[in-house]
């Protein structure tokens, strides 16, 4: 009889997967969408409260969004409850507030003039239109980070 050529080995298990970055470049985007949804809450503030500090409107504008973020947090892992949900449209709201100036004046932009000239519309926006736009980018930012901070 041969001696057998076959050796045994001890079984190694898998190499194990690379850890996830904890902190990649959702969640990156997800913090600066949620400090835009701060500085418009701040705008909101600072226009609401005109003989106050900016400083002191930015400290509020900070903890108001993170209580409301904190507030939404079930709306978006699917068990809302009512104050939930109010606080989703108070968000929403707020970063309308602060936007709408702004969405005021997308008549005059060049996507907007590429509108008006492609199909001959009044390049002056009307309010309706002004307040549609600032309630979408509103809930953009309230609904959004979260959103995004689960992405990897």
């Amino acid at each position: 009889m041969q001696p057998s050529s076959v050796r045994s080995t001890p079984i190694t298990s898998a190499p194990a997967p690379a850890p996830r970055s904890r902190f990649g470049i959702y969640k990156a985007v997800a913090a600066l969408l949620w400090l835009a949804g701060a500085w418009t809450t701040y705008l909101l503030i600072n226009r609401m409260v005109v003989d106050q500090a900016w400083y002191t409107s930015a400290i509020e504008a900070i903890i108001v969004q993170g209580f409301l973020t904190a507030l939404e947090s079930p709306v978006w892992r699917g068990r809302p409850g009512p104050v939930n949900v109010v606080a989703v449209v108070i968000d929403t709201l707020a970063n309308a507030g602060g936007i709408f100036p702004f969405t005021e004046r997308i008549g005059g932009t060049p996507p907007a003039q590429m509108f008006v000239q492609a199909f001959h519309l009044d390049p002056n926006i009307s309010p309706v239109v002004a307040v549609v736009f600032a309630l979408l980018i509103g809930y953009v930012l309230a609904a959004g980070p979260e959103a995004i901070w689960r992405w990897e």
